[in-house]
C-alpha cells in the first residue's frame, strides 16, 4: 500500500533523532517470543484506567491515552454522534474531504486490534501491525468558541447554542507508530480540535465533553528514509493504511 504524497514534504533536519528501536533489538525481541511459543502480536488495553474529562483540552488529552492504550472503545467513547475528521487534502482519487464517527472508530480498531478484524472484513497485513505507539498532543492555541458553528449563525450551522458550547484550539501532532514489518512511521504537523460541552450535563457527567471535530493540516509531508527505515507522513495518511 502507497501513502499519498502531498504538495510540499520536509525531511528531518539534520542530526534529528527519531525515537524508534534498534532493528537488531526487534529482532532479539522476536526470537525471545518465538522460543517462549508464542505469537507476536500487539498488546493493548494494558494502561490505566482513563482519567474523567473536566475541561475541553481534558478530551484531547483522553484521545491520546487511547492511542498510548490502543483502546479503540475508550477513543470511541470519546467522540460525539456526528463527529467528522478532516483530510489534510482531498483524496486525489475520489475527492473525499472528510469521514464520519464510524469510519474513525473502524480505522482505529483496524490499528489497535487487528487480530480480532472480523472474517469478512479485509485482513490487515502483518507488517502493519502496530507494536507500539507515542504520541504527543500539545496545545498551541487556547480554545476559542467557534460561533459559526451554531444554529443562530448566517448562514446556520449544525449545532444548538442552547445545549452545546463549541470550542476549539490548534494542537501540533507528534506520533510514532513501531510497527511489527520494515518501516515505522513519524508524524509531526498540526490539527485543530472542536470539542463540545453539553450545557445540559454536570461536569462529572459521562459525556459533558466531546470531540466533535477533527481537522488534520498536515505537517513534513511523506519522505521515505531508508536508513533508518522510518517513513514521514501525514495522519490522513497513515489512517488510510487501516481503512
Amino acid at each position: 500500500m502507497f501513502l499519498r504524497p502531498r504538495r510540499t514534504t520536509h525531511r528531518l533536519p539534520p542530526g534529528a533523532r527519531v525515537p524508534c528501536l534498534p532493528r537488531f533489538n526487534r529482532f532479539v525481541m522476536l526470537a525471545v517470543v518465538l522460543v517462549a511459543g508464542c505469537v507476536m502480536k500487539p498488546e493493548a488495553g494494558r494502561s490505566p484506567a482513563p482519567v474523567p474529562c473536566n475541561c475541553e483540552a481534558d478530551v484531547v488529552q483522553a484521545f491520546a491515552d487511547a492511542y498510548r492504550a490502543r483502546d479503540h472503545a475508550r477513543l470511541a467513547g470519546l467522540l460525539a454522534p456526528d463527529f467528522t475528521f478532516y483530510r489534510d487534502a482531498p483524496d486525489p482519487q475520489t475527492g473525499e474531504l472528510s469521514w464520519d464517527r464510524a469510519t474513525e472508530v473502524q480505522i482505529h480498531q483496524r490499528m489497535f486490534d487487528p487480530s480480532s478484524i472480523p472474517a469478512n472484513d479485509t485482513p490487515l497485513a502483518h507488517e502493519f501491525w502496530l507494536m507500539a505507539v507515542s504520541i504527543t498532543l500539545t496545545a498551541q492555541t487556547s480554545f476559542t468558541e467557534r460561533l459559526d458553528l451554531y444554529t443562530t449563525a448566517d448562514p446556520p450551522g449544525p449545532i444548538d447554542p442552547a445545549l452545546w458550547l463549541a470550542e476549539e484550539a490548534t494542537y501540533s501532532t507528534d506520533l510514532f507508530l513501531t510497527l511489527q514489518g520494515e518501516d515505522d512511521y513519524v508524524i509531526r504537523g498540526r490539527a485543530y480540535a472542536v470539542v463540545l460541552t453539553d450545557r445540559t450535563k454536570a461536569l462529572t457527567d459521562p459525556g459533558k465533553f466531546l470531540l466533535y471535530r477533527l481537522e488534520d493540516l498536515g505537517g513534513t509531508g511523506v519522505v521515505d528514509n531508508t536508513t533508518q527505515s522510518v517513513i514521514e507522513a501525514t495522519w490522513t495518511s497513515v489512517k488510510e493504511i487501516y481503512r
